[in-house]
C-alpha cells in the first residue's frame, strides 16, 4: 500500500517548517509500504496537512 503526505498552506513559514520535518516521516512511509494488506479497498492513502483548520480538526 502506498502512503503520501501532502501540504496546503497559506502561511509560507508554516510550509517551510513542514518541509524541514518531512524527511522525519520517510521511515514511517517506508515501513508502511511493506505492510501487505488482505483485501485492501484502496491502493493508496493520502494524508493532507494544512494550517487553515483548528487544532481539533480531523477529516
Amino acid at each position: 500500500m502506498k502512503i503520501s503526505l501532502s501540504f496546503a498552506a497559506k502561511n509560507p513559514q508554516f510550509l517551510k517548517k513542514i518541509r524541514r520535518i518531512r524527511s522525519d516521516f520517510e521511515g514511517f512511509f517506508d515501513d508502511f509500504s511493506l505492510v501487505d494488506l488482505i483485501n485492501p479497498i484502496h491502493e493508496a492513502i493520502l494524508i493532507g496537512v494544512t494550517e487553515s483548520r483548528g487544532d481539533d480538526f480531523l477529516k
